[in-house]
Parts: C-alpha cells; sequence; structure tokens
C-alpha cells in the first residue's frame, strides 16, 4: 500500500487495529513519513476551510447575477426613455439586501468553523495524535544484558514495567524514562511527570544527560494529558523551534494552535 493510501485510510480510521499500531510505530522511526503526514492532514484541515469558502463564493456568484441582471434591466428603461440616469437608485435596494447576505454568509461560516473547531479540538484528540510509543533500540543501555525492567518494556508489558520498578533498590536513568513512558500508555500521567522528574535530577549529575531529548517530548505529553496547559505548550514549542530537535517533525505550528484554544476553552 502506497504511503499517502496509509495515511488517508489512518486518518479515516479505516485501518485496523494492528494496521494502525503499525503505522504509529513507523511514524515514529520515519522522518520522511512524518512529515508527509503533517502536510497531508494540513491538507485535510484546509479541504473543511475550502468547503465554506465554497458557500460564501456561491453566494457571491448568486449576488453577481443578479446585479448584472438589474443593471441590464436599468439600462433597457434608460434606453426606452431615451435618458441615461446619473445616480439610480434602481437595483439599490436589492444590491444591499446582498451586501447583509454575503455578510452574514461570511460571519456564519467563519462562527461555524471556529465553532467546530473550538467545540471538536480536546486535550485526548490531541495526546492520540502526538502520542508515539518509545521502541527501545537494542544498543541503548549500560549492561550486555537487558534489565528484567527493560524485558518487561519490549514484550508491552508496561503494568509489569510500573511494578518492576517499585522493586528496584535504585533506579538508572533509563528505568525511570521507561517507567515514566509505561505509566503514559497507562493513561497514568502525574505518576509519568513523577518519573520524569527523577530522571531529569539524575540527570543533573551526569555529563551527558540521558534520554534528554525523548524526555521533553514525552514529558510535554505527559503534561497535556494532566491537563497541564502551559507547560506542556512551553515543551512543544521549544521543541517546534529546535528544527534539529529529534522529535521537531513530531510537533506542527497547528498543534501549537489547538494547545491554544484547548487552555482558552478552559
Amino acid at each position: 500500500m502506497e504511503p499517502i493510501d496509509r495515511i488517508d485510510r489512518y486518518l479515516s480510521n479505516e485501518l485496523t487495529s494492528d494496521e494502525a499500531t503499525a503505522f504509529e510505530q513507523e511514524l515514529a522511526r520515519n522522518p520522511d513519513l512524518r512529515h508527509l503526514f503533517d502536510s497531508l492532514l494540513i491538507s485535510q484541515r484546509a479541504v473543511q476551510v475550502g468547503a465554506i469558502r465554497a458557500d460564501v463564493r456561491q453566494v457571491h456568484a448568486q449576488f453577481m447575477t443578479q446585479l448584472r441582471a438589474e443593471r441590464a434591466e436599468q439600462d433597457a428603461n434608460a434606453v426606452e426613455a431615451k435618458v441615461i440616469p446619473l445616480n439610480s437608485s434602481v437595483g439599490r435596494s436589492g444590491a444591499l439586501g446582498w451586501v447583509v447576505r454575503i455578510a452574514a454568509s461570511v460571519l456564519l461560516a467563519v462562527l461555524g468553523f471556529g465553532g467546530y473547531q473550538l467545540a471538536t479540538v480536546s486535550e485526548e484528540g490531541i495526546y492520540g495524535e502526538k502520542f508515539v510509543g518509545y521502541q527501545l533500540p537494542t544498543t541503548r543501555g549500560t549492561d550486555d544484558l537487558p534489565s528484567r525492567l527493560e524485558s518487561r518494556y519490549r514484550a508491552g508489558d508496561f503494568a509489569g514495567v510500573v511494578q518492576q520498578a517499585r522493586t528496584l533498590p535504585t533506579q538508572r536513568p533509563p528505568d525511570y524514562f521507561l517507567t515514566g513512558v509505561a505509566h503514559l500508555e497507562l493513561r497514568q500521567y502525574e505518576s509519568a511527570l513523577a518519573a520524569f522528574g527523577q530522571l531529569q535530577q539524575a540527570n543533573r549529575q551526569r555529563v551527558t544527560p540521558y534520554f534528554s531529548s525523548e524526555t521533553e517530548y514525552y514529558q510535554a505529553l505527559a503534561y497535556l494529558g494532566a491537563k497541564q496547559y502551559e507547560p506542556a505548550y512551553a515543551l512543544f514549542s521549544r521543541i517546534y523551534e529546535d528544527a534539529n530537535h529529534p522529535y521537531h517533525a513530531f510537533v506542527s505550528r497547528t498543534d501549537l494552535w489547538k494547545l491554544k484554544l484547548i487552555a482558552w476553552k478552559k
């Protein structure tokens, strides 16, 4: 299946659960696919706006048709009377009525689209669009053998990851990070924030921070899920402004606008 077809089916919720999961994982690995996905998503929004504009253009076309008919009638009357009126009021009331109709159509279109966006945008919707499960690289880690916590994470046993983390006498930076992502998978946002905070505290004692970029992105998601919109916006904005950030392609200006809209709703 072509990438565009897969994206279209994903946006239309036509993929199976397994297909959608596989597609989201590929989005996380493939920046080119992510760029194409964002472009098509913006195009989809543009089509919605275009439909509204088409309604306004239709009203405008009807207005111009009637105006031309009135002008033709006015010219015919002037020729018949052998007089060309300089300041005729014929058609003014009709034109004014159409101006009002066009203005009303534009206003209703703007209010309708704005109301639609305001009513439909939500933190759950953005979270669902932005969350991509983290894939643990096989080469990452300080030990030759994966820990039991890492093994459970690879197996998708996120509840087991959280439980295993509680039994560890000491936790390494990877343990904090994977525990935080596991909490996100379980929609336990406050616990995820706590784990990421512990990782950041541990990183302050390291020359090279561990999982620094990844933590910023998933911490932003945790703030979003916890309905803490200001810190979520700050992190997403920082990622968007940094073209070299590994997760830069995952955040668009539209996402930032939606976050502002959600914060305004609340």
